[in-house]
């Protein structure tokens, strides 16, 4: 494991990945498997995006980012953004 300077990691809450095993992301999109392994490979979507599988069900990186370290303080549904503008 590579520590990164000012890299922040929580844990993914169990409701986004629809599992009871703990798995964490990085404020740098890196991901960490139930091992504590950080994943290196993943896959790109059709958008252009990395995912990755858990459950046999696939989930953006990107996605996991947002919805752990962007605080939704207007309680929205669902949160819209410019793909760049997010890591800036």
């Amino acid at each position: 494991l590579i520590e990164l300077p000012n890299e922040i990691w929580q844990k993914i809450p169990k409701e986004l990945t629809n599992t009871d095993i703990n798995y964490e992301i990085s404020t740098f999109g890196r991901f960490k498997d139930l091992t504590g392994k950080i994943k290196e490979i993943f896959t790109i979507n059709s958008g252009g995006y990395y995912e990755t599988k858990i459950n046999n069900k696939h989930f953006t990186i990107h996605s996991f980012v947002a919805k752990v370290f962007i605080k939704n303080i207007e309680n929205a549904k669902k949160m819209h953004w410019l793909p760049n503008e997010l890591w800036v």
